[in-house]
């Protein structure tokens, strides 16, 4: 049986990327990931039971954030479908996933699971990194499947210009945060023991070179910030000999990324300035709607409105076509202070859980507060090619999951 789920697991996670990559329709997908849910219920169905009595925050969580996301986008004065669109693409799907994904790990194990995610992340990082080379067959790869999943004109262009790796992924912010979720990925694994050293440090290693090849700042700067908080918590002396080698890796990579002319050293290019226009646009947003947008907010829609002050910014006609480019900015501003809240509430449950999520979450939370292009609307996998990725519910799904495996007992220092 547990053969079969895993089988089944893997299908249905193919399944769910070729309906999204070819535009399936959202409730046809919701039900690819129920009729998952629902054979796991089945076939174990004392095990279900048990999880949710022992986990109801979970569901509770979801619960309040589908009710403010519900009544918020109605006071919005959105139609019915699209109020329901967003509760199935930002609620519904990422339970189901959350709940499959960790029923899965509980009856087959962390290893197995964990390794279904990362070889998505290995193919697609190796592509990056042959397309790092210039070599032709990555990027032919890259332009074959972009001509299945019928991408729009920008993106065929951007990736026809062949300036940032991006392995098999959308854009290169979106393999971004699939390599930081490998990242996050492995460095649980090690530290349940799931991991030899040497081979969690040699795919450190791997994940450097792949996000240099990518060239996103903001994940490099995450992970080693990441890495040298975790150390520093052990505060032995073996930990600070690695801190300092920490510091000399990350010094070689800025020397070698400065000497290349590689985007990862530039502090002063139009990106990076441009990003000052975008969260001051975000924070009068905020300012401006505490109580939240609904899932039907699009910044976009609502920078002519505050262009009289955000014109003298350098790049500040990124705002009608960036989005807010932060995670946490648009996740208050879909669910208002009373979402935040309840996220916050998740957050602290157990005090204990504040510090170890902080230590394994840096990565994530640094990249996209500071990184990651947040898409209008905060779903997963919805139906628009550019919001294939939600970092502020993937962000719970993994802070949820993490404080799973807290109350476990299974995590412990390495």
């Amino acid at each position: 049986m547990r053969i079969f789920l895993a089988t089944l697991y893997l299908c249905v996670v193919f399944l769910y990327t070729a309906f999204t990559k070819l535009s399936v329709g959202l409730p046809v997908r919701t039900l690819v990931l129920a009729f998952l849910s629902g054979v796991i219920v089945v076939c174990y169905f004392r095990e279900a039971r048990q999880f949710f009595r022992k986990h109801i925050e979970i569901t509770a969580a979801f619960a309040a954030l589908g009710a403010i996301g519900t009544i918020v986008t109605y006071l919005q004065q959105s139609d019915l479908v699209s109020t329901l669109d967003g509760l199935t693409s930002n609620v519904v799907q990422p339970y189901l996933i959350l709940f499959s994904t960790m029923m899965l790990i509980e009856i087959i194990g962390l290893r197995p699971v964990a390794w279904l995610s990362l070889s998505g992340a290995a193919l697609s990082g190796l592509v990056a990194l042959l397309q790092f080379g210039n070599i032709e067959i990555a990027w032919r790869l890259r332009e074959i499947l972009s001509d299945i999943q019928h991408e729009p004109a920008e993106i065929q262009n951007y990736v026809a210009s062949r300036s940032r790796a991006l392995g098999l992924s959308l854009s290169p912010i979106v393999f971004s945060y699939q390599i930081i979720s490998a990242y996050l990925t492995l460095n649980v694994m090690y530290r349940f023991g799931e991991l030899r050293r040497s081979l969690y440090y040699g795919s450190f290693f791997l994940i450097l070179i792949t996000l240099l090849a990518n060239g996103t700042r903001s994940a490099l700067l995450a992970i080693f910030a990441s890495e040298t908080l975790m150390q520093l918590r052990k505060g032995r002396l073996p930990s600070l000999l690695y801190i300092g080698a920490i510091g000399a890796i990350a010094t070689a990579v800025y020397f070698y990324a400065d000497a290349t002319g590689s985007r990862i050293a530039a502090t002063e290019d139009a990106s990076a300035l441009g990003r000052i226009a975008l969260y001051d646009y975000g924070l009068r947003l905020a300012a401006d709607h505490p109580f939240g947008l609904g899932w039907d907010f699009d910044p976009d829609g609502f920078a002519w409105l505050y262009w009289e002050h955000l014109s003298d910014f350098v790049n500040a006609d990124g705002v009608f076509r960036l989005g807010l480019h932060d995670a946490y900015l648009n996740f208050f501003l879909v669910y208002g202070l009373v979402g935040t809240l309840v996220a916050a509430i998740v957050l602290i449950y157990d005090p204990r859980f504040v510090f170890i999520s902080a230590l394994y979450l840096f990565a994530y939370v640094l990249h996209a507060r500071c990184g990651g292009r947040c898409p209008s609307k905060a779903g997963l996998c919805t139906t628009k090619p550019d919001q294939i990725f939600g970092p502020p519910l993937t962000v719970c799904k993994v802070a949820l999951a993490l404080s799973l495996f807290w109350r476990m007992g299974q995590l412990g220092d390495s």
